[in-house]
């Protein structure tokens, strides 16, 4: 029986990889759009003001200029865009709502704005309001409001507007977000004649707690650092609460009122509500949980009714969820099959491949105590790395350059731990590999500059084709692929000047990481089977942030407090997403140096796609008009410190091959 050759697999591998990506693109179409039930439309608003606003639109069939139907306008939360609002818009347009999911000014597709203009008109969703007002098949006198964490704060300054322009809103709905209780002369009542509901969380890092001399008013960035008070356990009992279900008097000498409970009071032309809802979920259950999506859907068929009433429960965006990630994993099977085909199969880049690496022996006790002590300070090193950047406030860091606190904090922490990583490996090879026979002109790691030119330049070929198939599905099925914090979407020309800027700290900490797991820890210590050595090893780079998310929500969720390390409390929140990709990413870089010897190709593969990823969904700063906000050195000295390792390991590394020739 002939069988395949290298050519004809990895061409079979990616044209599975491209069909995974497409059946993803089907199946999330048919989801967010009813079965061809809803039309979906991206707009790019001119507001009053003369900014632009990016939004979805989600018309049901049912939404005509004769029966105009209801409308449900949606705010996602901070450092991401509208697609992590999806999950509503699906549920409510096959309600029979109208949805529109907009990116907040600094998010996504909208216009960047500086701090002192982009919190007006609701961080842009009552601009969608207004614009949504002039649409015939949106019936004016049926708006409600649907946010989620800072989106839910941009519900309650949104009808800080609409108290002034007519009352448009009927309801607003805030999930894991506080409202809105006092201001600059005390206690206030933004809601009046609304009904107005919250979903507060218990293990809630952000909201739901009383912290030292709180305003209840929303500060960009200064409650991630403000002393707590309280534990969300208690929010319902909290003065912040109770002013709320009391309509916005001082709570103080009132009975208490309860959650799950409606209030209601009369006002001058109509009747306000109020309602608390108290569930056992984290921040980011909003993004997934059945039973937030269920309290969400009632609450706004009781307030707005649907044209098309559903059960509550009668939820499909899990499917959408499934069909995404199966699109997630379609992309980077695609990046490892088309990279391992330019290196294997292409004249041009051949001289990326450089072996095909076997399994070195770590069968002796002394290698075994090594291996796992390194496991151990590699683990407590970067669980110190991350709460030392809390501490100098560089999970929040922005200037005129570093625009994108996202992008500074995590790629800080590829860099630096990606340096820890390099130094271990350095370590173990002066005083255990090169005693025991190791040899590092065998791992590829002196690959010549010819390779490693060609490695960057197949790694981008690699990404760029990534995101062509990206931004093809985007256009012609109108779908992305995106899960809750992960995944991928287009993104505008605007990003490019900030993905370049912050591109050097991902790619030297995601290179410095692929040689450190690759060239110094490609063995056996965990069997014989590649593809198991490879999963394990994956997981223990990933266990460091995982091990800061366990910690913090688990010292919520068993003693109701947040251990704010680093003074932080969204430690969690901050490093939700890491887990999962870096162990894809140790993954890829695995894969792709068993099959070439390469470790610099997965590096550089990772730190390209982490970079897009991170600028391409997340929230842009600007200073204000004339103002110019210069590098700190708390920013400069751990970058030139990731920077000095890897020089520093290049230069010892350079020695070291030397002695070995």
């Amino acid at each position: 029986m002939q069988t395949l050759s290298g050519r004809a697999k990895l061409g079979r591998f990616i044209a599975l990889s491209i069909g995974l990506c497409l059946v993803s693109a089907l199946g999330t179409r048919a989801i967010r759009t009813d079965w061809g039930r809803t039309a979906i439309k991206t707009v790019l608003v001119e507001t009053r003001e003369g900014y632009s606003l990016s939004a979805d639109i989600y018309r049901p069939s049912s939404a005509t200029a004769e029966r105009p139907a209801p409308l449900v306008v949606l705010a996602h939360g901070g450092t991401t865009s509208k697609e992590r609002m999806e999950h509503f818009a699906v549920e409510l347009s096959r309600r029979g709502y109208v949805a529109i999911s907009v990116d907040m000014y600094c998010h996504g597709f909208s216009e960047v704005l500086p701090d002192s203009k982009w919190t007006s008109s609701g961080r842009g969703m009552y601009d969608a309001v207004r614009f949504a007002s002039g649409l015939s098949y949106v019936d004016k006198d049926r708006i409600a409001l649907l946010g989620v964490s800072r989106g839910g704060k941009a519900v309650s300054e949104s009808l800080v507007a609409d108290n002034q322009e007519g009352r448009r809103v009927k309801a607003a709905f805030m999930i894991h977000a506080d409202p809105i209780y006092k201001d600059a002369k005390g206690f206030i009542d933004v809601y009046g004649a609304r009904a107005a509901g919250v979903i507060a969380d218990k293990n809630d890092e952000f909201f739901f707690s009383e912290k030292k001399d709180d305003t209840g008013v929303y500060v960009n960035d200064a409650n991630k650092y403000a002393q707590i008070l309280t534990s969300p356990r208690d929010y319902i009992v909290n003065k912040s609460a109770q002013s709320f279900l009391n309509f916005g008097v001082d709570p103080a000498g009132l009975e208490a009122r309860k959650g799950e409970t409606v209030y209601s009071k009369p006002y001058e032309g109509g009747t306000g509500t109020r309602v608390i809802y108290v569930t056992n979920e984290v921040h980011q259950g909003a993004e997934f949980s059945p039973r937030v999506m269920r309290i969400s859907m009632d609450f706004i068929q009781a307030n707005v009714p649907a044209p098309k009433p559903l059960g509550a429960a009668d939820q499909t965006f899990l499917w959408n969820y499934a069909f995404s990630l199966l699109g997630i994993v379609g992309l980077l099977l695609f990046l490892v099959g088309l990279v391992l085909y330019l290196a294997e199969e292409t004249k041009l880049f051949a001289a990326a491949k450089l072996s095909s690496p076997e399994l070195a022996s770590a069968s002796d006790a002394a290698g075994r105590l090594w291996f796992w002590g390194l496991q151990v300070l590699g683990l407590a090193g970067t669980i110190l790395i991350i709460k030392t950047l809390n501490q100098v406030k560089l999970s929040a860091y922005w200037d005129s350059l570093f625009r994108n606190g996202n992008a500074v904090y995590y790629g800080l922490i590829c860099l630096l731990g990606g340096s820890l990583g390099i130094v271990l490996s350095l370590l173990w090879y002066a005083f255990y590999g090169k005693r025991h026979g190791f040899e590092l002109k065998a791992t590829g790691i002196f690959a010549s500059g010819k390779a490693i030119g060609l490695s960057a330049l197949a790694a981008l070929t690699g990404v760029l084709a990534v995101y062509l198939v990206l931004f093809a599905t985007g256009y012609f099925l109108g779908t992305d692929y995106y899960m809750i914090q992960w995944g991928f979407v287009v993104f505008g020309a605007h990003r490019i000047p900030g993905i370049l800027i912050a591109l050097p700290l991902f790619v030297v900490g995601f290179t410095l990481m692929s040689i450190s797991v690759n060239c110094f820890n490609f063995t056996d210590v965990f069997g014989t089977s590649k593809l198991a050595n490879n999963l394990i090893v994956s997981a223990f780079q990933a266990l460091p942030t995982l091990a800061v998310i366990l910690y913090v929500f688990g010292s919520l969720i068993l003693a109701g407090r947040n251990p704010m390390i680093g003074g932080l409390r969204s430690a969690a929140t901050a490093l939700a997403p890491f887990p999962p990709i870096t162990f894809a990413m140790v993954f890829i870089a695995r894969a792709i140096y068993q099959r070439t010897g390469n470790a610099y190709l997965g590096g550089f593969a990772n730190g390209l796609l982490a970079t897009v990823f991170v600028w391409g969904v997340s929230e842009i700063r600007m200073p204000e008009p004339g103002a110019f906000l210069a590098p700190k050195p708390v920013l400069i000295i751990p970058i030139l410190l990731g920077f000095a390792v890897a020089a520093g390991s290049a230069l010892y590394l350079r020695a070291a091959a030397k002695r070995e020739l």
